[in-house]
């Protein structure tokens, strides 16, 4: 499910955005000088959404990003947890600035339109350029800054863990295919890549039985299709069975979220 959500629609997700709201300092008279908003998009939905300075902002499954109210004179910064597609308003007398893991990485641009994937649970941040150009910000162990610009159909994956950075050239409608409801995979090895996006888009969890299920390759195209639907491709292109079990509380994220379990029917 995808949901459009604007300033005039905003009391749809009234109680998610105000519960977001923090203060930071006073004026003379006592009144708020700034506040932060949160917009956090529910497992299994996505969202899209105007910022105040013009920028559509689209949000992917269990996804949340916070940003000031108003943005700094110089800068408009953003913070990301999840994944997101921006379609920067441009302004070159004030980037806009996106953070994400703690700040070790942070997206800088004037106004263009990329992809960026970047979930607290995961060591792999992936920076994907559609159009202008974004310069990718890694922070090193001293709190300095290091750049590396990026043009269209580059994505930049940086490893947190191992401080490795790799950049090469993709084809971006794969990447951002879910802004559209859909799911695009080319020759996608290993199967775990496509695994991942199926956890985000379905709000599951994967349980692979046979280790070689995520060496597979796989390729398709799947729009407003049904988790059962795209497991029933995968049994009949790659040979993999499928047991989706009833849904069960992640204890410590306390979400819900239903377990496939995958077995290999080539080795049966």
């Amino acid at each position: 499910m995808f949901i459009r959500l604007s300033v005039v629609a905003a009391s749809l997700f009234l109680g998610i955005i105000i519960s977001s709201l923090y203060w930071l300092g006073e004026s003379g008279v006592g009144s708020p000088e700034k506040q932060f908003v949160t917009v956090c998009v529910n497992p299994g939905m996505r969202t899209s959404f105007n910022l105040p300075d013009g920028t559509v902002a689209y949000l992917n499954s269990g996804s949340s990003l916070s940003y000031p109210v108003p943005h700094d004179k110089d800068k408009r910064e953003v913070s990301l947890n999840g994944e997101a597609y921006f379609k920067v308003k441009h302004n070159p007398e004030q980037p806009f600035i996106v953070s994400v893991a703690d700040d070790r990485l942070q997206v800088k641009v004037l106004g263009t339109e990329f992809n960026l994937q970047a979930f607290e649970d995961e060591d792999m941040i992936e920076t994907t350029l559609v159009k202008g150009r974004v310069d990718v910000r890694l922070k090193n162990e001293n709190g300095i800054f290091t750049e590396q610009a990026l043009y269209p159909s580059e994505k930049a994956t940086f490893n947190l863990r191992a401080r490795q950075l790799l950049i090469e050239n993709v084809n971006t409608s794969y990447t951002t295919a879910w802004t559209e409801g859909k799911l695009m995979f080319k020759d996608c090895p290993p199967l775990s890549k496509v695994l991942k996006n199926l956890s985000y888009f379905y709000n599951v969890k994967f349980k692979v039985e046979d280790p070689v299920i995520e060496t597979y390759c796989f390729t398709g195209t799947f729009h407003n299709k049904q988790l059962f639907q795209v497991l029933e491709y995968l049994k009949i292109s790659s040979k993999i069975d499928y047991t989706i079990n009833p849904m069960t509380k992640d204890d410590d994220k306390g979400i819900e979220h239903a377990t496939v379990i995958l077995k290999n029917m080539r080795s049966m």
